[in-house]
């Protein structure tokens, strides 16, 4: 990019006077004029920095590397104008800046948001950032609020409202979306890099969580002593509910976990060849995020009348537990013919690589005219297949 810059300086008694200071980068336009003190070791001085065209900044700290790169796997952007006024006060070894900042257009992924306004503070003691107000492109907006004393690393804080702000996650560097819709509430955190302290309490509307369309998530997390303590996490989706208590401490990584399914509609979920029927289920867990071979695991499943497009499954009951050997193991009752239930039993390893699993499945005297029956009834006459079924299928 073309570089210009034009420089008066003037003297008085030892005084210097900067009137002014122009640079052009490119379709960017610095202006500053400062007044500095030898004797006092005092400046002051004003600069403005605006450009029609904030992409060429952006690409200018690409190419200084000047950004991080997690931050660059978020695919951040800006778009036309940006403008930055401030002032510069003090002593050089105690400055004090101030600057107001407008940006017609920023984002990420595929986030388009505008008219960002904000404050920038750096002092001798304090570091302060200000949003008053960030828009999403469909009218929702957030506020930020971030205070930071210089001497105590332990005393930032950070305040964030929302209000209706849209917003999508994606997995870096895949299409793999996480997230999608509109956030209200407010999170409050102080004590930031020791012992964090705060609360999060958000409703996200007309949402997608890992591409399932939700009606509504509620989230309260307070937290305090290195402990997250979710008081509630109701997630409401278009396919039922599911309502979620439990905490994590931060230091420890230890966790615990109550996860309650209320009527979850099987053929309202967004998969590929889903299946019909309900599921009600409570998950139990706990254990250390860093040790998963020590989970423990406690599931309670029902479900009713699980089927395909054209084929029955009938009631399901499922069953699982850790025990204190590393595995997970389950039961699974099939009812499809009510007179004559067989099971299926799991064995799931978390202590050894790739977490091997082992299936049994025992039949006992199966009526195979019942069960074609039940699985395809429309395909079996009476009286036609008359035979039963007894023995144990193991796969490793």
């Amino acid at each position: 990019m073309p570089l210009t810059a034009n420089l008066q300086v003037l003297a008085n008694q030892g005084d210097l006077t900067i009137k002014p200071l122009t640079v052009k980068l490119g379709e960017t336009n610095l202006t500053a004029q400062a007044e500095f003190s030898p004797q006092n070791n005092f400046l002051k001085a004003e600069y403005k920095i605006d450009t029609k065209n904030s992409e060429e900044l952006l690409a200018l700290a690409k190419n200084l590397k000047l950004l991080d790169q997690i931050l660059l796997d978020f695919k951040p952007n800006l778009t036309g104008d940006l403008q930055v006024i401030g002032q510069i006060n003090g002593q050089l070894d105690k400055l004090s800046v101030e600057s107001d900042i407008e940006i017609a257009q920023l984002g990420f992924q595929e986030n388009k948001l505008k008219d960002l306004s904000g404050k920038l503070k750096l002092n001798p003691d304090e570091v302060s950032f200000v949003i008053d107000k960030l828009f999403d492109s469909q009218g929702g907006f957030m506020q930020l609020d971030f205070q930071q004393k210089v001497n105590d690393k332990n005393s930032g804080q950070v305040k964030a409202n929302f209000t209706n702000f849209y917003l999508q996650f994606y997995q870096p560097n895949t299409n793999q979306e996480l997230f999608a819709g509109q956030i209200n509430g407010r999170v409050e955190l102080s004590q930031l890099a020791e012992n964090p302290s705060g609360v999060a309490e958000l409703n996200l509307k007309n949402s997608r969580l890992a591409t399932q369309p939700t009606e509504s998530i509620d989230i309260q997390i307070n937290l305090a002593n290195q402990i997250a303590k979710i008081s509630n996490l109701s997630l409401r989706l278009k396919a039922g509910i599911i309502n979620t208590q439990g905490s994590i401490n931060l230091k420890t990584n230890d966790f615990q976990l109550i996860s309650q399914t209320i009527q979850l509609d099987l053929s309202k979920l967004n998969v590929e060849n889903p299946l019909q029927g309900k599921v009600n289920a409570i998950l139990s867990l706990d254990g250390n995020t860093k040790n998963l071979s020590q989970l423990n695991l406690d599931l309670q499943a029902e479900s009713d009348n699980i089927k395909t497009i054209d084929t029955q499954l009938g009631r399901l009951s499922i069953q699982a537990w850790s025990d204190n050997q590393g595995h997970i193991r389950s039961e699974i009752t099939s009812y499809l013919i009510a007179s004559q239930p067989q099971k299926i039993f799991a064995l799931l390893t978390l202590n050894k690589e790739g977490y091997p699993l082992e299936i049994e499945s025992e039949l006992n005297k199966l009526d195979i005219a019942l069960l074609l029956a039940a699985i395809q009834p429309q395909t079996i006459k009476n009286d036609t297949i008359h035979s039963n079924i007894s023995g144990k299928l193991n796969l490793k």
